[in-house]
């Protein structure tokens, strides 16, 4: 048995110096179903070379939260270098309400996201994609990891008439905590099938 015990060392410290360093944020499988729902308005340009790294991190929050998290993504007008129209790029996205939005969160540079428009971040309400994970789970979850009680309960029902061409959406919602806080009602229609040429990386 003693023979052996230098090669059982060795055998430890070879694979604890294989172990690869983890940086954070840390994400931790949480089996608890979440109750509130977050919405993450990423903010992109077809001219933004780190915008699909941030589409891919998107994606990959959007396949952790699932229905819990809704992703839009919007065009800011005001930073033509990343969204201005030339013969490789022919698609004008933007529109006047992402410029709105787009100035009221703080949308100076690209990629950047507002979650749930709360304020803080880089830049007024905007994050970086590495701060994304956090705020959505700090939003969703108690220190603890318990879902956080939803505040407000929503029914959305929609009708369209194809024949005038006119959508007619009502919204019905109520209030599970009483609370003094002022809130707003936006509704936006957001187009899913765009297929258009975009710069990754370099």
């Amino acid at each position: 048995m003693k023979k052996n015990t230098p090669y059982i060392i060795f055998l430890v410290l070879l694979c604890y110096s294989a172990c690869d360093k983890i940086e954070p944020p840390y994400t931790e499988n949480n089996t608890q179903i979440p109750e509130r729902s977050v919405l993450i308005e990423k903010f992109t340009g077809h001219k933004c070379s780190n915008c699909p790294e941030a589409t891919r991190k998107l994606k990959e929050l959007k396949e952790f939260y699932g229905e819990h998290l809704i992703p839009i993504t919007i065009h800011p007008g005001n930073l033509i270098e990343f969204t201005s129209m030339d013969d490789n790029y022919p698609y004008n996205f933007t529109t006047n309400s992402s410029d709105t939005i787009a100035e009221d969160m703080g949308a100076n540079f690209l990629p950047l996201g507002s979650i749930n428009r709360i304020n803080g971040g880089i830049s007024n309400r905007c994050f970086t994609k590495e701060e994304w994970s956090t705020e959505i789970n700090k939003l969703l979850y108690d220190s603890d990891g318990n879902p956080l009680p939803r505040n407000i309960n929503f029914e959305i029902q929609s009708t369209f008439n194809e024949k005038n061409r006119e959508l007619t959406i009502q919204t019905n919602f109520n209030f599970s905590n009483i609370s003094d806080e002022n809130y707003n009602l936006c509704i936006l229609i957001a187009e899913d099938g765009i297929i258009a040429p975009q710069i990754d990386g370099t």
